[in-house]
């Protein structure tokens, strides 16, 4: 089956024409989208059997029509559950809280959905050109303002010897009271994170947030050259950059998770926010959530 959805080297490559864009002042060479193609795993946390069931101590399951995602989650987190308070497809979401931390607490806090996992035979390697798409919803009584830094989607690589930050990340400003937010990278020059130069980076807070974000992850010094990563925000294309991202070798695995949810500093207040149409595929058009992207 994985045939049918995988596509060849051959046709990979006449995918990998470059094109020009600019973005600001900003100027790199993005892959050309293949044509329409199937997504590689989806979420939609509307089916009759949908379940969560705890695993370990460290993750939860969400088993949806045969399938199985990882929902890692530490420090204060309450259980996630399948709300129908909104839904931007059917009649149910996935709501996830975390907080408020402890007075003392050194540990963050985590609660996130995974889609692709780095142990997946569909999980993102270095060199492959993937794309992420998921609807978030914000209330602002259930997401005020951060006094510290919440990640709100990763790319994260696993590592073998010392840990390393991840790769790719969305994080909300701290005391910001707009919901904005950045987009940055990391690699093996720099454990320092690294922005990416965005316009209107701020979600909407009330309404459900299409996002997708274009991940092509490259380490330092691979001969193919700088990786991208891009993202649009309701069908706007916020910015985007052409450069190196990722770990390689030999104390980072070549497999990385893709979540969704929130993992913070520690902090006084309790953060939630709702999630749709998680979705990992091969063009922006596959996974766009809001269905606008051609």
């Amino acid at each position: 089956m994985l045939a049918s959805v995988l596509a060849s080297p051959k046709q990979r490559m006449g995918w990998l024409i470059a094109v020009a864009t600019t973005i600001g002042a900003a100027s790199f060479v993005l892959a050309a989208e293949p044509p329409s193609q199937p997504v590689l795993r989806e979420a939609h946390f509307d089916a009759a059997d949908d379940r969560i069931v705890n695993a370990t101590a460290t993750y939860r399951l969400l088993i949806e029509k045969g399938q199985s995602f990882n929902m890692p989650y530490q420090g204060q987190s309450a259980p996630p559950r399948l709300s129908a308070e909104v839904a931007m497809d059917g009649s149910q979401s996935l709501a996830l809280t975390i907080g408020p931390s402890a007075p003392s607490q050194t540990q963050n806090d985590r609660s996130e959905f995974t889609v692709a996992h780095q142990g997946d035979p569909l999980a993102l390697r270095l060199g492959e050109d993937r794309y992420l798409g998921f609807g978030v919803f914000f209330s602002e009584a259930g997401f005020p303002p951060p006094t510290a830094e919440i990640i709100v989607c990763q790319i994260w690589q696993a590592y073998r010897d010392h840990a390393t930050g991840p790769p790719a990340f969305i994080v909300m400003e701290p005391n910001s009271d707009d919901l904005s937010f950045r987009l940055a990278t990391r690699d093996d020059g720099d454990p320092k994170s690294v922005a990416v130069p965005l316009s209107r980076a701020k979600f909407v807070p009330g309404s459900w947030n299409a996002v997708v974000l274009h991940v092509l992850p490259r380490a330092d010094g691979d001969p193919a050259g700088p990786g991208v990563i891009e993202i649009w925000l309701n069908g706007h294309h916020l910015g985007g950059a052409r450069r190196f991202w990722g770990y390689a070798a030999p104390n980072s695995v070549d497999g990385f998770d893709v979540r969704v949810g929130m993992y913070g500093n520690p902090q006084p207040a309790a953060h939630s926010l709702w999630i749709d149409r998680v979705r990992w595929g091969l063009s922006r058009a596959a996974v766009d959530p809001s269905g606008t992207a051609q």
